[in-house]
């Protein structure tokens, strides 16, 4: 399949494993640069390296926590500088801990709005100006099937990913008309 990637530049968050490392592992087969993104940098290193012996592919990696608005502001700068504006979004990020509403704090709602939906705003804010201006760009965003049903036990995921849902929906009405 041809998705005429050649020569785009793709970010990828979460790809040190699982459905971002797919992720990831696809896009550099059809011919974009890729730069993924995780919190452990040794595996993250090795996933790289993997992928691009796999695929012959440019693969970069820059360690960041997407719940950290410097990681990601970093990520963003690394990934400018060494492979250019990012043409491609994966937007995914681990879900938060389990728990029904009675066990979950203030502080771990804030934490898991942080990881979930606030990186999402970040970066989106942080790709948007350039896929605008060139006229094209992509971004998938990660979810889970609880957008549609909520999962027993995962009171926050429930919550936060519907809001995912609601921004993804919102942003691509507002920049459809600018080709991304």
């Amino acid at each position: 399949m041809d998705l005429e990637l050649t020569g785009r530049v793709a970010l990828v968050t979460a790809a040190s494993k699982g459905l971002g490392r797919a992720t990831a592992t696809q896009l550099a087969a059809e011919g974009a640069r890729v730069m993924i993104s995780s919190r452990g940098a040794d595996q993250l290193a090795r996933t790289a390296q993997e992928i691009a012996d796999a695929t012959g592919a440019q693969v970069e990696h820059c360690p960041a926590d997407v719940a950290d608005a410097a990681d990601l502001d970093r990520l963003l700068r690394e990934t400018q500088e060494r492979l250019g504006g990012i043409d491609v979004l994966v937007n995914n990020a681990g879900g938060p801990p389990p728990g029904g509403f009675d066990a979950l704090d203030d502080a771990t709602w804030q934490q898991a709005f942080e990881l979930n939906l606030l990186s999402t705003v970040r970066l989106f804010r942080g790709v948007l100006p350039h896929m605008r201006e060139q006229g094209w760009g992509r971004i998938v965003t990660v979810a889970s099937s609880s957008i549609k049903q909520p999962i027993d036990n995962l009171t926050l995921s429930n919550t936060l990913r519907v809001g995912i849902l609601g921004l993804a929906k919102s942003v691509a009405l507002e920049v459809a008309g600018d080709g991304v």
